[in-house]
């Protein structure tokens, strides 16, 4: 999967993210950011939400980064809010600082929805 990062592979690395193994899921993911594309913004989004492993989760956080699309915010800012494992909400507000040049606790998610209110 390493070797692949263009454009052209992106219908492989979708398939990926529904690998039964966390290990693809987690290289399809960190693939998918580094082409960044914004067409998969809504699958990535997806993913972080339900997927039951944390570090799929965690992977997200960075991968959508790089990708430029309105509903990145305002979709981490709910997963921070969602979220229980103490690792992701860490990679989803790193990736909220990333983004916004803000840092805040993890309970202060309403300072990101205030950023994105003043920033949009």
């Amino acid at each position: 999967l390493r070797a692949l990062r263009r454009e052209s592979d992106l219908p492989q690395f979708l398939i990926g993210l529904t690998d039964t193994e966390p290990k693809v899921r987690i290289h399809s993911i960190w693939a998918l950011g580094e082409i960044g594309n914004p067409s998969v913004v809504a699958d990535l989004m997806r993913l972080l939400l339900l997927d039951p492993d944390p570090l799929v989760r965690g992977a997200i956080g960075k991968a959508l980064v790089g990708l430029e699309d309105d509903s990145i915010l305002s979709a981490l800012i709910e997963a921070l809010e969602r979220e229980s494992d103490g690792f992701v909400k860490r990679m989803v507000r790193d990736a909220l600082e990333r983004i916004t040049g803000e840092r805040h606790m993890l309970h202060q998610t309403e300072l990101y929805r205030q950023w994105w209110e003043r920033n949009r």
